[in-house]
């Protein structure tokens, strides 16, 4: 072989030497390192929510407490219940005609069962607001799924509202009264 060749042939094996480090070092521990910091940041972001739930973990005890005690984890018929009593008192409360309580759907989970009620009345705009606004702030845990508000009359500040209700009980409480602690 000439010297130009050998230095061609060099070359060639460098070229195909650093080729094979790139495809079986270089650029596996790079991908691997790459893994690593995204699994990193990850792990930071478990680790500030974990801190944040045992910084707030008496907050979060007492309203799972309060959820609770309000009727999370009732049997069907006592949230029933208690969600047609809260109701009539809420309705009473803020003046809203409350003129039907439907038991709707039970969408089953593992954990939990979610609860739904159909309700409709009619009442001013501002008694509207006010049952709105007591359902929202209450303790019991029930939340509003769906609204639908529709005007009765343009000269007046009357609207009949139709809502979907939403509560909770825990999977497997069929025979209990209350919630768990």
């Amino acid at each position: 072989m000439s010297t130009r060749e050998k230095i061609l042939a060099g070359v060639i094996a460098a070229l195909v030497g650093v080729f094979l480090l790139d495809w079986l070092v270089i650029g596996p521990a790079w991908s691997y390192l790459r893994q690593q910091g995204t699994e990193a940041r990850r792990l930071e972001t478990d680790l500030e929510q974990a801190r944040l739930l045992v910084d707030n973990a008496d907050i979060i005890e007492a309203r799972w407490s309060a959820l609770t005690t309000a009727g999370l984890g009732a049997t069907e018929e006592v949230l029933r219940t208690k969600v047609q009593q809260n109701l009539s008192v809420w309705s009473g409360e803020a003046g809203f005609d409350l003129t039907t309580l439907v038991s709707g759907r039970t969408v089953d989970g593992d954990a939990m069962h979610e609860v739904q009620f159909v309700v409709s009345g009619s009442g001013s705009l501002n008694a509207t607001v006010d049952l709105l606004d007591a359902i929202q702030r209450s303790p019991f845990p029930l939340r509003i799924v769906e609204l639908d508000l529709t005007s009765r009359d343009e000269d007046q500040d009357r609207v009949s509202l139709r809502a979907t209700l939403s509560t909770a009980r825990f999977a497997g409480d069929e025979g209990q009264e209350g919630g768990r602690s």
